[in-house]
């Protein structure tokens, strides 16, 4: 006779890559229908995607730029400043749609067994739509403004994906987290706040004293968008070592998240 034990995951356990690996036609779904709702009936469409970073870019070129004459490393303001609020609203849309993907699928996890780590991942697919669409704008803009074309552009989806990483790094945590206590929902739109005014937007990182730089760039959103600039723009380059040093710390949050999602992913239905 055969028996089988079941035993709950330890904490030490990172869920099955593999077998997520191997479900990725159901990964490929939930972007897609992701995809579908964002411009599904809406009036505007796709333009969405170019406004909203729009809109930003001419607020904060005009209250620090033309106001407060915030510098902008050489480079066009307008062009400088939209290419930070693009990189920070992939970032903001994919932390805010990850952290919210178990309560806003709860219906499927009450019915369907998939590995769960699956709905926070394809919800970090989806605003890639908007950042292509914000992207080609940009390179409107940079055309109109006289920028030229660079050959190290071909490195921007190394720090589209460093964007990616982070997002998923802090998602695994609040998406569990937001499920399993109603605070945390109120956490997310806080913690963006905070994360913008303290990520190079609209100012270069000159702007910041010397002395407070090092622990500035503790935030590796900082040296990513710094990476953007420099691809497009040829700004001074980033320092890979404060790159690096500021990485290491999401690294093993994503870890401890993956382990915190495999020991409670059989309890989110219960929490519904």
């Amino acid at each position: 006779m055969r028996f089988t034990r079941i035993e709950p995951p330890s904490w030490i356990s990172l869920p099955n890559f593999r077998e997520i690996w191997l479900r990725k036609e159901l990964l490929y779904f939930f972007a897609w229908r992701d995809i579908k709702v964002r411009y599904k009936q809406a009036v505007l469409g796709i333009a969405w995607a170019v406004l909203n970073p729009l809109a930003l870019m001419l607020v904060f070129t005009l209250f620090f730029g033309i106001i407060f004459g915030t510098p902008s490393a050489g480079v066009p303001r307008p062009v400088f400043i939209f290419s930070g609020v693009l990189t920070w609203i992939l970032l903001a849309e994919m932390v805010s749609s990850a952290s919210n993907s178990l309560i806003k699928d709860r219906h499927i996890l009450e019915k369907l067994y998939f590995p769960r780590l699956i709905l926070p991942i394809s919800s970090t697919l989806s605003p890639l739509a908007d950042f292509i669409f914000g992207l080609l704008a940009l390179v409107v803009m940079m055309l109109v403004y006289g920028q030229p074309l660079r050959a190290t552009a071909l490195l921007l989806p190394a720090f589209v994906a460093l964007v990616w990483f982070l997002s998923i790094s802090v998602s695994v945590w609040l998406s569990g987290l937001n499920l399993q206590f109603t605070d945390f929902r109120h956490i997310t739109p806080l913690l963006i706040q905070v994360w913008f005014y303290s990520t190079p937007i609209f100012y270069p990182v000159t702007a910041i004293p010397e002395a407070w730089r090092p622990l500035y760039r503790a935030n590796p959103m900082v040296s990513i968008v710094e990476g953007v600039r420099w691809c497009l723009f040829g700004t001074p380059p980033l320092e890979p070592n404060f790159l690096a040093l500021s990485l290491a710390p999401f690294v093993l949050l994503f870890l401890a998240g993956a382990m915190y999602f495999s020991r409670y992913e059989s309890t989110f239905a219960e929490n519904l």
